[in-house]
């Protein structure tokens, strides 16, 4: 059974949040990010993925720690606690999603389902052949956790901004895109992250 992700707010719709203090003086570093953010809305409702996923990781390089509820970190300056802060926190949340969605469709145009190992060729050669499958083998994994890990951000930033929805989202998400293997019964490579999906449900007022 596929189910359906909340939509992310109108009233974080990204034109409105052009015109508000975000793009001032205290987030000057995002007038560059303005354009990478356009660019990763645009490329993902026309299905670029590869454009969105380069967009994508321009824009998460600002999620590094500083954008909180209670402002900057110490070591990085003050920041006084206001609206603007939450609507990175949303925008970043937002990217976190869409990034691990077209990694996703990364996985999916080399035939592989998230989580799923790479399928081994059947015209496979020598020694050479071998070691570029390994590579080849890793490099499927790792997209597969890059995904996870893209969804899971997203549900912790939806838990720092009391947001459930945005961690119901994250569940969404990864319950569709897991259903290949759960249908398989391939439940032990999904426990850790639904685990920690179930965690921060709970903390964040679910008790199913």
């Amino acid at each position: 059974m596929l189910l359906c992700a909340e939509p992310f707010s109108s009233s974080h719709d990204l034109r409105e949040d052009m015109s508000c203090s975000l793009w001032s003086s205290d987030w000057q570093l995002f007038s560059n990010k303005e354009h990478g953010i356009l660019l990763v809305k645009a490329a993902r409702g026309h299905e670029v993925w590869d454009v969105c996923r380069a967009a994508c990781r321009f824009c998460l390089l600002y999620d590094d720690g500083r954008w909180t509820e209670k402002g900057q970190s110490p070591e990085q300056g003050s920041l006084q606690i206001n609206a603007s802060s939450r609507d990175v926190l949303l925008l970043l949340a937002e990217i976190c999603f869409i990034n691990a969605e077209a990694t996703v469709q990364k996985l999916q145009s080399e035939g592989v389902e998230l989580n799923s190992p790479a399928v081994l060729p059947q015209d496979r050669g020598g020694p050479a052949s071998e070691d570029h499958w390994g590579v080849y083998r890793d490099w499927i994994q790792s997209l597969s956790a890059y995904a996870t890990a893209g969804f899971l951000r997203g549900a912790e930033l939806g838990e720092e901004l009391g947001e459930w929805w945005m961690v119901d989202n994250a569940a969404v998400y990864l319950w569709n895109y897991s259903r290949p293997l759960l249908v398989a019964c391939e439940f032990r490579t999904h426990l850790p992250t639904f685990q920690t999906l179930v965690d921060t449900l709970r903390r964040t007022g679910h008790c199913g």
